[in-house]
């Protein structure tokens, strides 16, 4: 089963604060025998040297490392805090197998997507996260076969809307046909929003369609050189 929620996590809370308008997304969650978490993640947006600036200051972490700089955004590494939530929320997490599939944050507030392997292993995670202070907002709930869609699609209906949109405007055709900024003036937000949209449209339909039939839906993976494969923002 699928569970989507909102949650005030700890990790980076102050150097979000610090710059509202940057937003990290998940690239690689793992963990080593000499640190208990690390998160690999692109951070975007405007104000990434100020989240930058902050990030010697962040309890929340015990190190970071950007690894890579591009013109859409800067990739980083950083170690988890012993104390904080979110390393307890990951091993409970662990516990009952379940996956974090996608995983996104701005302002201190995440929105996460997992996959657990029933409802028990859910309610497992919410009560003993609850417990330890967990402010959960839950956004959806539902069977990987039956979506969250009025038509049986894992989509959201504005993840739906923008996705069609966008295939029947020509966004995929070669050349394009729309921009994305047509795109953004279309549903009144921003270019950044939309992309963002369409990303997790797309990553929720190959989560759903390819990976969850091969039987592996996670981003959670032990890399072998400590690091693993980077993938610049799309």
């Amino acid at each position: 089963m699928i569970a989507e929620f909102h949650l005030e996590a700890e990790v980076l809370r102050d150097s979000l604060q610090a710059a509202p308008d940057v937003t990290v997304r998940l690239e690689q969650l793992y963990s080593t025998p000499d640190d208990p978490l690390r998160n690999v993640f692109w951070a975007t947006g405007a104000g990434v040297d100020a989240f930058e600036a902050a990030l010697p200051d962040d309890e929340s972490i015990t190190d970071w490392l950007r690894l890579e700089t591009t013109e859409i955004g800067r990739l980083y590494r950083i170690t988890y805090a012993p104390h904080i939530l979110d390393l307890h929320l990951y091993r409970i997490a662990g516990e009952v197998d379940a996956l974090v599939l996608d995983a996104s944050a701005s302002d201190g507030v995440y929105e996460l997507r997992m996959r657990f392997p029933n409802r028990a292993a859910f309610e497992t995670f919410w009560t003993r996260g609850t417990a330890l202070g967990a402010a959960f907002d839950l956004q959806a709930i539902y069977a990987p076969q039956s979506g969250v869609g009025t038509d049986g699609c894992v989509l959201t209906d504005a993840q739906r809307e923008t996705l069609l949109a966008a295939f029947e405007r020509g966004y995929y055709d070669i050349p394009r046909s729309v921009s994305l900024a047509e795109l953004a003036t279309q549903f009144g937000i921003s270019d950044q929003a939309v992309s963002e949209r369409l990303r997790r449209a797309t990553r929720a339909l190959v989560a759903e369609t390819l990976v969850y039939e091969a039987g592996d839906g996670s981003t959670d993976r032990q890399p072998s050189n400590g690091v693993g494969e980077t993938h610049r923002p799309q």
